[in-house]
């Protein structure tokens, strides 16, 4: 039996590529064993190979999947958080262990890897770029739709204190790149439900993010030296081979991308890095028809209360100073109790409002101001009633013309 240099993948006899990842099988030589993806020959100290596999072509998907998709991911996302908790654990006695020795133990490297490849299979699931439901095993399976190997090779221990920095912009593109995939997956999603399948060009583009954010957490978490920067937009497609043809289930770890494919990959990633500048669109339709139905009858449902939280404030004024001394810090603590209430209604709503937010928060901190002059208040003598009681009408008549403009511009 032969295997692909480039892969290790058998090679059929009479084949001139490789059927898993494209590369071509040299005719003027035997094809010799790739070598084996660990310790041993084959990858440098700075180089070393991340293969990720998943088939080229998009999978059908049963509607009634697509549609139950998140409920099906739920248990796979919670065991996730628990072997990645420990994976957390053991990496920091790996990244210990490669300080001291330049490498990381074949123990903590099997173990971390076996979690990275489980959060491939989770990840490509809930992306619909898998159809099957991936199984709770953290190991490798001859059925498994998703794969992955890495070389093991020695680490320069500069490298290796300094991960973190050296990892910053793998980190920052990965993050841009899943916020876009995101709601490339919801595009996705609507598809799949309509079509039973995802179109090629979007299966391709979620494809190439979910391959990136894998080498990029490869060599977050010291398992390789290489940076996942290399083929970022797609390789070139290997020619077609011309034998037998390739099984469209194959796993491919080769990253090619069609014209289409690779459009919608840079739009996704323009999309994600707007996205991280302006992370308030991502609420905003959800935001924007709370506002418009519920923010003018809240913010005057709250106001009323205020108003008549001071009125029955100050109107006891002469009544607690002349008769019932004791009853003033009792009054401003009941006022302010109420006040300090639609206060926190106010704090609560203010991730809805869409239009008018300057004025909403100027409404907002004049409330925090009577909220804290009726707590000093609460906590004065009751000769200096007179005195709070000026500072709260005051405020009462700033907050007034303050509502008047949140209720002009909501």
């Amino acid at each position: 039996m032969a295997f692909c240099t480039n892969c290790g993948a058998p090679i059929v006899a009479g084949r001139r590529y490789c059927a898993v990842c494209g590369h071509p099988v040299s005719v003027a030589a035997p094809l010799t064993p790739a070598p084996p993806l660990g310790p041993g020959e084959g990858a440098t100290s700075d180089h070393a190979r991340v293969l990720v596999g998943l088939a080229a072509d998009a999978p059908r998907q049963p509607r009634w999947s697509v549609l139950v998709r998140v409920v099906l991911s739920l248990p796979l996302f919670g065991w996730l958080i628990v072997v990645s908790l420990a994976a957390a654990v053991v990496l920091v006695v790996a990244w210990f262990a490669a300080l001291i020795t330049g490498r990381v133990p074949d123990a903590a490297q099997g173990f971390v890897s076996d979690v990275l490849r489980y959060e491939a299979k989770v990840s490509a699931y809930a992306s619909l770029l898998i159809d099957r439901w991936p199984g709770l095993s953290l190991r490798a399976r001859e059925f498994d739709q998703v794969s992955l190997a890495i070389d093991q090779v020695d680490l320069n221990r500069w490298s290796v204190l300094f991960r973190v920095v050296l990892a910053l912009p793998a980190a920052f593109v990965s993050g841009v790149a899943n916020v876009g995939g995101y709601f490339l997956t919801f595009v996705m999603w609507w598809c799949a439900l309509a079509l039973g399948r995802v179109p090629q060009p979007l299966h391709e583009a979620r494809g190439q993010i979910w391959r990136f954010t894998i080498r990029a957490s490869a060599f977050i978490q010291l398992l390789t030296p290489t940076q996942p920067f290399e083929g970022f937009f797609g390789e070139s497609a290997a020619p077609a081979p011309s034998a037998t043809p390739v099984d469209p289930a194959a796993l491919s770890t080769r990253a090619t991308l069609s014209s289409r494919g690779k459009v919608v990959f840079i739009v996704t990633l323009v999309a994600g890095a707007y996205l991280q500048v302006q992370p308030g669109l991502l609420r905003w339709p959800l935001a924007y028809a709370v506002d418009r139905s519920a923010g003018p009858a809240l913010v005057a449902a709250i106001n009323r209360n205020i108003v008549d939280d001071l009125a029955n404030y100050t109107s006891t004024s002469a009544h607690c100073v002349g008769a019932s001394p004791g009853a003033c810090p009792l009054d401003a603590a009941t006022a302010q109790y109420d006040v300090d209430r639609q206060r926190r209604l106010l704090r609560a709503f203010e991730q809805f409002v869409v239009e008018g937010r300057a004025e909403y928060f100027a409404y907002e901190h004049q409330v925090l101001l009577i909220d804290l002059t009726l707590e000093q208040a609460a906590n004065a003598p009751a000769s200096e009633r007179p005195t709070s009681v000026a500072l709260v009408l005051n405020e009462e008549s700033r907050l007034a013309s303050l509502y008047d403009a949140v209720r002009r511009a909501i």
